[in-house]
Parts: C-alpha cells; structure tokens; sequence
C-alpha cells in the first residue's frame, strides 16, 4: 500500500505521485465525512477557539483520526491559519513538509519550491512531467463535465463541484478515480439536454462551502450553478506542458487581480445572471468581497457560513429572495424565467379564500383573505402554535387547521419554519417577497423601502413599481432586534411597549453585542441613570443597527415598518430625526409576512 501524504490545500500533486506516494486532501477527508461536525469538535476539545475557522479545526480532526504523519502544508498562498495549525502539529509529532506560493506569482521563486518539494520526495524531472501528462488526461475529463454543467445543463452545480474539487487529490488514486469519471461520463451522455434551461445562471465564487446543502438549496429556489470559481481551479483549466507555468496560472494563491480576470471572463462565456459570493466565518478572504463587488459590474450575493450542516434560516432567505429579484428582472427584459415570486400575478377565483402564515421566532402570524379583502387574523406565541396544531406524522410536521373557523382553497407559508411543517393545499414563500407584498398591499404603494424587524432579524427591503431589487440583512448578531429589545426591557424592568416610546435624550450604549450591552446596561442602572435615558438608549442602539442596513438601498423613498418591531415608536421617531425619511404607518405592521402570503395564494404566485 502506498503511503499517505495528507496536503493542506491544493499542491503540485504531479510531485506526489511521480514519488510513488498517495495525495490526500484532508479537506475532502473532513468534509465528506458523515459527521464532519465531530472534527470541529475535537479540535474545540484540543484547545482551539470557538471564534476560529470551521475548515482549519475541521482538517485538523480529521487528520489526527487518520493517522496520516506526513503533511504538505500550503504557508503561503492559501489559509493565513495554515502555519499555526503547523506548528500544533509539529508539537503533536507529526512531520511538516511547507510549500510556498509566491504572492506574486513569480515563476522562478515558484519553480525552486517545486524542485525543494522534488528533493524531499526523491522525484526527478522526468518522472514529474510523466505525472503531469497522466493527471492532465484525467483534468481534460474533468473539464467535460463542467462543459456538461454550463453549457448542455445535464451536470448539476453540485455535482460538478464535487468533481472539480476532487481533483485536488484524485481521491489518492488518479487510476481508480479516472474509471469513476468514466462512468459518470457515461451516465451524463444518457441525460436530456437544457432540461432546465430557463434557470438563473449563477456563478459561484470564494472557496469551497462547508455547508452541505448550499448548492442544493440554490437549485431548489430556481437557480443554476454553472460556474464553481475555486472548485475550476483545482481542475487545472490550462493548457499547458509546463508544471510550474500550471500553477502560476492557477488563481487561487495569488492576488485578486487574476481571480478578478478569471470570473469576469467566465461570466460571459457562461452567460451568468448573478453571482453567489461564498465566504467561510472568521476567514481573511471575507475582505475580498467589497472589492468583488467593485470590480464584477453583475448582481451578487455574499453567503457566509461558520459550521459543517445545512445553511442557516437567514441566508435561506436570502438566497431566495435573490433568485426570485433575479427572474423578476430578467422576466422583464421579455426573457423566459421559470414561475417565481416575481411574476405576474393570476386573477384569482371569485369567493376563493386564501390563508397566509408567517411563522416567526416568537410569534406566528394567520392571516385569512377572500377577494383581496383580510377576513380574519390570528396572533400565536409560535411554541404554542406547534403545540396546539401541530403533530408529527412520520418524517413530516403537519400542522392541523380545522378548528380555525374557515375551510382556504389555499394555504401559503412563510418564515422560519415554513421548511418545517405541511399543509393540506399547501405552499410555501421566501419571507422577503411576502414582507414586501404584504407591506406594498397594506400602504397602498407601489415604491418604497420597508424595515422589518423580526424577532431574530432585520430585513430592509427596497420595492420599484411593485417588484423586490435591492434587499439587506443583518449580520448573525441578536443586537437591534426583536429579542434584544424584549431582553433589555426585562433588564430595564419595563414592559416592551414602555420602551418603544422611549426615544428622549439617549444613554449611548458602547457595546455592539446583545449580551455584552445587559452587563453595560446594568452598569449604568446602579450608577443612577434613570430608566427612560437608559431606555432611550437601547433604542436608539437598535436603531444604530439597522441604520447601515437601510442606507445601503434607501434613496429618499418612503419607508415603512413592518414586524413586531414597528410597534416600537422610537424607530420612526430616529428615522425622521436623523435620516430624513418620510415614514408611512399601516395597520397590521405584524401581519405583512403573512398578507404578502395570503395575496400570492389568491394570485397563485407561490412556489
């Protein structure tokens, strides 16, 4: 059996298996692995911080249980963590062998780390151009699937990632692995052609997700990945006999320019709509963004995630609500989109009723429509809603709505737990195009910008002649939302209604954080603040919050104020103080979610 050199990243692997030793890519052994969350863990357990990279504790687990003692460590050029992890695998005796990329891409100071990594393994020259020549064959197979996936549709994005990202090691066997690209082949030629051809092309760029459905989530919210960024890179997409031209090419370790050049030659040829901007939590590569933003002139979206699972609630919300601006735009240039959220609205049946339901953190929200004209509304605490009309039925929640006075044609979900439940004639809505139907209905507006604040959230929302462009979400912080304005009226022994009309002479709370701001708060309580200053203050901590969000889409529009958080008088009252806007109030701010759904039942625009 050959022996196993684990590699941090992606490396000269020609090197490797001219040596007659096996690569692995103790990313892919982390990733694939059933439950990759147990790495992370036993990188926790060995002492490494909560606020460090997912990836860089996740290979760590996993090359301990290995039992690989050999690593090829990328110290420049790749995870700006990769040396310290080095150093605490030194410690643990495992033996280090590092690799360099020149930050400029500079070819001879590349070649000598090449031939340094020649001299440690024993390879010459000819027997590395030998294995250049081998992997490239396998590469060029490679290359057709990912010709499959974006120019024919018969390779899904997810499974030209997987692919792609595979041949950073060739699964340690380029023989083995070849016969399974083979086959695959094989499979794809049998696979009807642009089945799906009037998706949303989107590009996927930054590193490779440690989310295990993000793909999968994309195409089941109507898009098409049709380009993986770094996954084609690891695929050696150059033609060329020279190894160490190969990886001057290769983007990935060098400076943004060449990855600018790159994606932006790669959104024409590819014809892509938008792109997917991924960045792993607590990684360096997040300060690229803005400067992906300057420089791609094509709508994107930054996805972060922190652990190995499923995408988080928030960024399924906005994913969705991306895709869906994405088909109302092109929808309106004349190009045929599949039905979404975006698109023209069907008459509905006359008599018809329609129930629509926002299943928020703290609270679910029913609303009850016929004729364009709400019926009835409901108001639960969301536990008691699970518990008083749902039951589990097998893998499904379903949730039982007999006892709620009237019999809809047609049930529409949204929120957090849309995902979670089952209805009878049921669908369900992302929660940004229900808010914004909702509150459009409601005002009786067809432009505005409207800030919902949520129990987990906040959600600021830009709306032209009907249809969703611009949206902003905030960040994985509790601060400025519902739940940190119940959890400081608690501190602050109010109730939340008494806070929200605290907007006078604000204490100016320093801390940024939700937990951090009660140990502030009450700091200032046994100094003798009094409590409407301190209340004031929390507010207008809040406000401070949510004011980037909405400077970022705001452009003079009227704004409104939708969720839990509208009731909260002192929004408005900083808005018009020290933004200027001009604020529309509506009855039913708590209901929007769920009007926006109860509407798309009656128009059938539900997905």
């Amino acid at each position: 059996m050959k022996e196993r050199i684990a590699i941090t990243s992606t490396v000269p692997v020609e090197v490797l298996y001219a040596a007659g030793v096996a690569a692995v890519d103790i990313n892919n052994l982390f990733i694939a692995d059933r439950d990759p969350r147990r790495f992370v863990r036993q990188a926790e357990d060995d002492g490494f911080p909560g606020n460090s990279c997912a990836w860089i504790k996740g290979i760590y687990g996993a090359l301990r249980e290995s039992g690989i003692r050999k690593v090829v460590a990328v110290v420049q050029g790749d995870c700006s963590n990769t040396i310290s992890l080095a150093e605490r695998l030194t410690v643990s005796g495992v033996e280090i062998i590092p690799f360099a990329y020149p930050y400029d891409a500079d070819k001879a100071r590349l070649q000598q780390e090449v031939e340094r990594l020649m001299r440690y393994f024993g390879a010459d020259w000819e027997q590395v151009r030998k294995a250049k020549r081998r992997l490239d064959a396998i590469r060029r197979k490679v290359w057709k699937i990912d010709e499959a996936a974006w120019r024919d549709g018969t390779v899904s994005g997810f499974e030209n990632h997987l692919w792609q990202v595979t041949c950073s090691d060739f699964k340690g066997d380029p023989d083995l692995f070849e016969k399974e690209v083979d086959l695959f082949l094989g499979e794809v030629a049998q696979r009807e052609k642009h089945k799906d051809a009037n998706r949303i092309r989107l590009g996927y760029i930054g590193v490779p997700p440690i989310a295990g459905d993000l793909f999968r989530l994309i195409e089941r919210s109507g898009g098409s990945i049709v380009f993986n960024e770094v996954q084609r890179q690891f695929s050696m997409p150059f033609n060329t006999e020279d190894i160490v031209e190969q990886y001057v090419r290769y983007t990935y370790p060098y400076g943004i320019a060449g990855k600018l050049n790159d994606v932006r030659a790669e959104i024409g040829r590819r014809k892509i709509d938008g792109i997917i901007h991924y960045v792993q939590t607590f990684c360096h590569h997040q300060i690229e963004a803005d400067i992906f933003h300057r420089g791609l002139d094509i709508p994107m979206l930054v996805v972060e995630c922190d652990k190995p699972g499923v995408v988080e609630g928030k960024d399924r919300t906005r994913i969705e609500a991306f895709i869906d601006s994405l088909q109302g735009a092109l929808r309106k240039t004349g190009r045929p989109v599949p039905d979404g959220l975006g698109a023209a609205p069907r008459a509905a049946k006359t008599g018809m009723i329609s129930c629509g339901i926002d299943l928020g953190s703290r609270h679910a929200k029913v609303v009850f429509m016929r004729d364009r004209s709400i019926v009835k509304e409901m108001l639960f605490d969301t536990v008691d809603f699970y518990r008083s009309f749902g039951a589990r039925d097998g893998a499904v929640f379903r949730v039982d709505i007999a006892g709620w006075g009237l019999a809809p044609d047609r049930i529409v979900a949204t929120g957090y737990g849309r995902e979670n439940i089952s209805f009878a004639e049921g669908a369900v809505m992302p929660e940004i195009q229900a808010h914004a139907a909702g509150a459009v209905f409601l005002a009786g507006l067809r432009s505005c910008v409207l800030i919902d604040i949520g129990g987990q959230d906040v959600k600021v929302i830009k709306v032209a002649d009907g249809q969703v462009v611009h949206f902003a979400v905030n960040d994985k912080c509790a601060a400025g939302t519902g739940r940190y304005l119940e959890h400081m009226s608690r501190v602050l022994g109010i109730g939340i209604d008494e806070l929200g009309m605290s907007a006078d002479d604000p204490v100016i709370l320093s801390s940024t954080c939700a937990v951090f701001s009660e140990t502030e708060l009450t700091g200032k309580i046994a100094a003798g603040i009094p409590v409407r200053r301190l209340a004031a203050g929390v507010n207008y901590s809040a406000f401070m919050k949510l004011k980037p969000l909405l400077l970022k889409v705001w452009r003079g529009e009227p704004v409104i104020l939708t969720g839990g958080g509208a009731k909260n008088k002192s929004f408005s009252h900083f808005l018009r103080k020290e933004i200027g806007c001009e604020i529309i109030e509506i009855a039913r701010p708590q209901f929007a979610g769920a009007v926006g759904c109860s509407l798309a039942g009656l128009s059938e625009a539900a997905v």
